[in-house]
């Protein structure tokens, strides 16, 4: 799966609620704290695949019977074109679901702007084809609790090292890459505090996050996050330092 960037990352605490995309059948209930919202409306089938083809296609699988579904993730790349199809929930036979992620795929049709999506396919005479907007959901931290010992010994460090910098509040941004599994892989800084000591604090801490890593479609994908991190520089604890961990 592809690397997949967000613009920021707001990491505090929120209520996980069950959501569904409209051509789904089930609920999703995400991990605790992980806020998921539903993505841009699709363009018609007709634009994402050649769906007279595929409906032919299907209407030739003798064996499938009314009533049966299946609804398909469309993974599409930067520049429209889509790079893998998978099931994500349905009653259609496992190898013949493989049958046709595999037909979707070659019936995709280039989209002029990258939109994910769901593809529902419902066995009936004639074979309905319906698009729903895509299940989207961020990384969430989990350790909340060790990232803000982290950042309060950090901070205490920077008050003994420098107490020029006390009283003074810094800013770093750190881009992060978060795999499948919610781990850290690679951090860079995205946004000096100004401060170099500062950044090395920042730097330090990021690559101790952990994460319930994202998904798309109900399926964990990596991401790029941009994460602001905030020291407000004082001897022991202050709750006006603030980072994913709080």
């Amino acid at each position: 799966m592809k690397f997949r960037f967000l613009v920021m990352l707001a990491l505090s605490g929120c209520a996980s609620t069950t959501f569904k995309s409209p051509v789904m059948t089930s609920v999703w209930d995400p991990p605790a704290g992980q806020s998921c919202e539903l993505g841009s409306m699709p363009p018609p089938v007709s634009v994402m695949v050649d769906s007279a083809a595929l409906a032919t296609a299907l209407g030739g699988m003798n064996d499938l019977k009314a009533g049966q579904f299946a609804v398909f993730s469309l993974d599409v790349d930067s520049t429209g074109i889509m790079q893998a199809v998978h099931i994500v929930e349905g009653s259609i036979p496992e190898s013949r679901s493989t049958e046709i992620e595999n037909m979707i795929l070659k019936m995709a049709r280039r989209q002029d702007n990258r939109v994910d999506a769901l593809l529902r396919v419902d066995i009936a005479d004639p074979i309905r084809l319906s698009a729903g907007p895509a299940e989207e959901c961020p990384p969430s931290i989990r350790n909340r609790r060790r990232i803000a010992e982290l950042l309060a010994e950090r901070r205490s460090e920077l008050a003994t090292l420098n107490p020029l910098l006390l009283g003074e509040t810094y800013t770093a941004i750190v881009s992060a890459r978060v795999n499948t599994d919610g781990a850290v892989e690679e951090v860079f800084l995205v946004q000096s505090s100004g401060e170099r000591s500062v950044d090395r604090a920042a730097l330090d801490v990021a690559p101790k996050w952990e994460f319930n890593p994202a998904t798309l479609n109900r399926q964990p994908v990596a991401v790029w996050v941009k994460v602001p991190i905030n020291f407000h520089v004082r001897p022991g604890r202050s709750s006006s330092d603030r980072g994913p961990g709080e």
